[in-house]
């Protein structure tokens, strides 16, 4: 928040606030029989000229509209992309990291990490799914056996995706990316 000399208002204290806007519009300084060219600029009071909203205000497209409208190559890139530049996946692979080379005396193969999740996830998964329920011992087993078939199907399922983005990841690197590199640099050596 800047006054008209470009110094920062005393007592503002950075930090979130609210914002609440009365009227939007272009501020200028009008020279009229109150004001004098001589004046100090910093004394003359800013006049708002508003326009109407429906005038100028721009319409603007909800998010499935914006999607809709998107051009068909522009999907699949995007989707392509999606596939290669995941947050979950670059999650899952610093956590398998970790899991096999920066435990200090108690490193995993990828296996061992494998069975380890699939533990973590029924053991979380059932203790929700037994979490406020006085059921009795049969269906506190069901209900761990039933955690530990979804989390063995969910690493199944995310073996599969990791190994598809793997493979499908070095096919594009050796069958695109190596020959367009190998093609600009031979064209440079015969210059």
């Amino acid at each position: 928040v800047i006054l008209l000399a470009m110094t920062a208002l005393p007592n503002f204290r950075p930090g979130y606030f609210d914002l609440h806007i009365k009227t939007i519009g272009v501020y200028y300084y009008s020279n009229d029989e109150h004001n004098n060219d001589d004046e100090n600029p910093q004394q003359q009071q800013p006049k708002i000229t508003t326009t109407t909203a429906s005038s100028t205000t721009p319409v603007t497209l909800s998010p499935e509209e914006v999607r809709k409208n998107r051009p068909a190559v522009l999907k699949m890139l995007l989707l392509v992309s999606r596939l290669f530049f995941s947050e979950t996946a670059n999650r899952r692979r610093s956590a398998m990291r970790i899991l096999r080379e920066e435990r200090r005396g108690n490193n995993m193969n990828r296996i061992q990490a494998i069975v380890y999740g699939i533990k973590l996830r029924s053991v979380r998964t059932g203790s929700d799914a037994g979490a406020g329920s006085s059921d009795s011992s049969a269906a506190m087993i069901m209900n761990r056996n039933w955690a530990l078939l979804r989390a063995t199907f969910q690493a199944i399922s995310i073996v599969m995706i990791d190994t598809f983005r793997a493979v499908t990841g070095t096919i594009l690197k050796y069958g695109l990316f190596k020959p367009i590199t190998w093609l600009s640099r031979r064209k440079k050596q015969k210059r």
